[in-house]
């Protein structure tokens, strides 16, 4: 077999970077960790998107002083909005109801 490369074998690289001190603590130390994934439910079930992807965004979107949830979806372009009747720390979604303008759903365009 001499002479020949095995197929599916990738070699490995390794780069150095010279980092200023300074750069090294804001590249290494910096960043960020992350949690395991929770869900997010509505009464007793997880939210969920059933046609497409979903676009989540945490805003109080009434005023009220908590954040509630807006959820747009790929497939239709409609977007829906959870209320959070709980608190921030412990949010409850209760239900949703498709963002309207003069009865007409919102839509928007996704790509």
């Amino acid at each position: 077999m001499s002479g020949r490369r095995r197929r599916g074998v990738a070699t490995e690289k390794r780069i150095s970077l010279d980092l200023e001190p300074f750069e090294s603590r804001v590249l290494l130390d910096g960043a960020p960790e992350l949690a395991a994934g929770v869900y997010i439910y509505e009464g007793s079930s997880p939210i969920s998107v059933t046609w497409g992807d979903s676009a989540p965004s945490v805003v109080d979107w009434n005023n009220d002083g908590r954040k509630d949830l807006l959820v747009g979806q790929e497939y239709n372009g409609h977007i829906n909005l959870y209320v959070n009747v709980g608190t921030d720390t412990d949010p409850v979604f209760t239900g949703s109801s498709l963002v309207e303008a003069s009865g007409t759903p919102i839509t928007t365009s996704y790509g």
